[in-house]
């Protein structure tokens, strides 16, 4: 078990990460592509193949279908997205699906990553998945549902160039990566006012005046939760709670409104690209990315074992997978893409040049952990919904 550090010292310089965490400023994507590139041969398209229904183990199940993947989409003619993705972005990247897939009608169901999750709990409890593709800020759902045998085993030519830190084999494959930062007004705070490190935010001039996204819904929270746990151990979070007395907001877009208002003066835990978004809107709402750490989460796509358009999930998923889809998606929306040939976006610091976070024994520790740091977060910041 890591040893986790239960004081703070006081921020001075640009700190290593310690071993709780390990620092990746350059995720080894060129070396993982051309190794992809040598594995499997190319997809096919020279006419009807057979097609071996697979179950989430990546064990056939004995059926068979006769025909290509179009054809057999073309005739279930639905598809069912659910995703956490802000609803004007998902609309766009289904919007160009169309266009490519006309005879696909769409069905998109948005909530809040934990609010899904539970949406798709009940559906796979109840024996009555209506969900085809599944996409949400969190890593360990994806993680477990694979345990349970709950995801389609489909492997996507397009994801051949993704390295592996960012895909489960036969499971999920990250959609993007979305990294946390500080958020500030630049018409109100100077640059060299705001707080570098997220040790700052302890300072007693923020007491009251930070904004926090919450951990019981937002998947980005959580893993602003974990990280810096990790790093700092619970003290800080213990502190954050009793002392600073944050605002605490269901969304993204809630925290960013109450900055621009002026009701706080920092938003802890903005995602990169809100303020992406913000600045491209014109706003002076500006970022920093803490020098002793950014948590990077990466957020999955995946085909659920039970989907009823199983087909067209897969002509989906090669879609935002590709070139094309990941650059309409990140025009839309602003995250960063996993795949080499995407450019990071214009105006946010390239994934080299940040400390970035990750878990230091993979994403199933970071699922593993999930329960019991959830729960120890309500008692901290909704004592009273226990």
């Amino acid at each position: 078990m890591a040893v986790r550090r239960e004081s703070l010292e006081p921020a001075s310089g640009c700190r290593q990460l310690r071993r709780v965490v390990r620092r990746s400023p350059v995720p080894p994507l060129v070396a993982a592509a051309l190794l992809a590139l040598c594995g499997c041969p190319g997809p096919r398209d020279d006419g009807p193949i057979r097609i071996e229904v697979k179950d989430g183990s990546g064990q056939g199940t004995g059926a068979q279908q006769a025909g290509s993947t179009r054809e057999l989409a073309e005739r279930e003619g639905e598809l069912a997205w659910y995703t956490s993705l802000p609803e004007d972005g998902a609309r766009v990247l289904l919007d160009r699906f169309k266009g490519k897939y006309d005879f696909i009608s769409t069905r998109l169901v948005r909530e809040s990553t934990f609010d899904i999750i539970r949406r798709i709990r009940g559906e796979i409890d109840g024996g009555k998945v209506q969900a085809d593709v599944l996409h949400v800020l969190d890593v360990a759902i994806f993680v477990q549902l694979k345990k349970d045998g709950a995801l389609l085993a489909y492997q996507s030519p397009e994801a051949r160039t993704i390295a592996a830190q960012y895909k489960d084999a036969g499971g999920w494959v990250a959609l993007r990566c979305v990294d946390l930062c500080i958020a500030y007004d630049s018409a109100r705070m100077s640059a060299a006012e705001a707080p570098k490190y997220w040790s700052d935010l302890l300072d007693e001039k923020w007491i009251g005046r930070v904004a926090q996204k919450d951990g019981q819904t937002a998947g980005s929270a959580y893993a602003q939760y974990y990280f810096l746990r990790e790093e700092y151990g619970l003290s800080y979070w213990q502190r954050m709670a009793r002392r600073q007395s944050p605002r605490i907001y269901k969304t993204a877009d809630e925290s960013i409104e109450a900055l621009r208002r002026g009701d706080v003066d920092l938003v802890s835990g903005a995602m990169g690209y809100s303020v992406w978004d913000a600045t491209q809107r014109g706003s002076s709402i500006r970022g920093v990315w803490p020098e002793d750490g950014v948590p990077m989460m990466i957020g999955p796509t995946a085909i659920l074992r039970e989907a009823p358009h199983p087909n067209a999930a897969k002509l989906f998923t090669d879609f935002v997978l590709s070139k094309e889809g990941q650059e309409a998606l990140q025009s839309a929306v602003g995250p960063y893409s996993p795949r080499p040939d995407v450019h990071p976006p214009q105006g946010l610091p390239d994934l080299a040049d940040m400390p970035l976070m990750a878990p230091e024994a993979g994403w199933d520790e970071y699922a593993e952990k999930q329960a019991a740091l959830q729960s120890e977060y309500t008692r901290l910041f909704h004592p009273g919904s226990e």
